[in-house]
């Protein structure tokens, strides 16, 4: 019974770190997409003149 019980714990200890891992991937990729998108509004901005808010609005040539 106990090396069961052992495994069992092994078990849930392993699914654990596995899901905080996966988690903290996630969170990076998250990061790493706001990033680019700031940076593509940015230099649209630079472009064209519209600010970042303007293009949210109004689409990147004024199409809705």
């Amino acid at each position: 019974m106990a090396r069961t019980d052992e495994r069992e714990r092994r078990y849930e200890m392993a699914i654990k770190l596995v899901e905080a891992e996966n988690l903290v991937h996630a969170e990076r990729l998250n990061g790493r997409t706001a990033m680019l998108g700031i940076a593509i509004g940015i230099a649209t901005e630079a472009l064209t003149g519209r600010s970042i808010l303007n293009q949210l609005a109004n689409g990147l040539f004024g199409f809705n």
